[in-house]
This record gives C-alpha cells, structure tokens and sequence, in this order.
C-alpha cells in the first residue's frame, strides 16, 4: 500500500505577559505505561500514527525524542510543523489530531493536557 508523508502546519501564540515553555510529546514511553496518549493522529480508517518529527519555532524533535521544548515570548506567533510518517496515501482525513502537552516547566505525565482538532484534511 502506498504511503507518504503528512505534515501539519501551525501557529502556537503565549497569550500570557510572561515568558512560558511549551512541552509537546512525542512518543513519550512513560506516558504509555500509565494509559495515557501522547501525540498522534487517527485517519477516518482508523488507523493510528505516531508523531514522527516536530518543529517549535527554531526546536527540531525527530522520532525516538521523548518531547520537543521551547521558549515562548509573550503574544508572539510561532511556527509549529508536525510530521505523520508512512500514512497511507488513500487516507483524506484525521478524524483526531491529538497534541499531547506537559504543564508548563514540568514533564511528568500526569499533568498531560490535550488540544484536540477534528475533521483535519489530508491535502495531497
């Protein structure tokens, strides 16, 4: 079955007036043995993809990395591009894009928070 490569594009913005960390797992082991999520995407097939690479501004995470960390100033925009790696190439959509993210200044898995986008488009 052929597959390819889906690359997600965002803006991640610190609302606040303080300078914040921003903690997005990746394939985080210790967040598995305690039953909880760590990024991924799910295809309307069903079918389940890990998170394969991530950039936060200039913050580059490849697969095999716990997290991808970075600095956030107050109130500006900053790049986020998420990599699904080997999804199959009839799939058109993600019926849950599921960041995972660590409280802030921590990364211990039960202070997980989840920022959940439905009805993603595949665009090819």
């Amino acid at each position: 079955m052929p597959a390819l490569d889906v690359i997600c594009e965002l803006e991640v913005t610190n609302d606040s007036t303080e300078t914040r960390e921003f903690t997005l797992s990746h394939n985080d082991y210790r967040l598995r043995r305690r039953g909880k999520d760590a990024s991924k995407g799910i295809t309307t097939e069903g079918n389940q993809y890990d998170l394969s690479e991530s950039t936060i501004g200039s913050k580059n995470a490849r697969r095999g990395s716990l997290f991808n960390r970075a600095v956030l100033a107050p109130n500006v925009p900053v790049r986020m591009v998420l990599t699904f790696k080997n999804v199959a190439e009839s799939s058109t959509k993600f019926a849950l894009l599921r960041l995972a993210i660590y409280q802030e200044s921590s990364n211990d898995p039960s202070l997980m928070q989840y920022a959940d986008f439905r009805g993603v488009q595949i665009e090819k």
